[in-house]
């Protein structure tokens, strides 16, 4: 690992779930018989210092490596919470769990159903209740009641 003395790195702090940027304020070489170790002092915002080596959560040298690595972290926490849900719907359900494929729901990039050419609707539900729907064009019943 290359890390040089004044080079601005990023290291999470798990415990309060952030980001703390660091400087590395010096490089300690030791050379024994046994062999040579390195150590890097890490200066934080608050004053304290820290041994990069001795560190037990994650570092990085740019916030685009800190941004992937927290995205994918919340991805395998979030397939954690649907695959127990799944599991569990499985379990006291008799009925079959819906099967989230990729591109379930709507994409960032999709178009805004608004955007469509779209039919507004209300629907009585019964018992007081009414819901606003969308009907895209194609799936729209002209009025022939003229």
């Amino acid at each position: 690992m290359k890390v040089d003395v004044g080079q601005l790195l990023f290291v999470l702090n798990s415990s309060t779930r952030s980001l703390m940027p660091a400087q590395v304020d010096e490089v300690v070489v030791s050379k024994t018989m046994r062999g040579e170790t390195v150590q890097h002092v890490l200066m934080l915002t608050n004053g304290k210092k820290l041994i990069l080596e001795k560190l037990g959560s994650p570092w990085f040298r740019e916030l685009s490596d800190a941004k992937a690595y927290l995205l994918s972290e919340a991805e395998k926490m979030i397939d954690v919470v649907v695959d127990s849900a799944k599991e569990e719907s499985e379990k006291h359900f008799d009925v079959p769990s819906l099967v989230l494929e990729p591109g379930y729901g709507l994409k960032p990039d999709s178009p805004n159903p608004q955007e469509q050419h779209t039919q507004q609707l209300t629907v009585d539900l019964g018992d007081g209740r009414k819901a606003r729907v969308s009907i895209p064009e194609e799936l729209s019943i002209e009025n022939t009641a003229g």
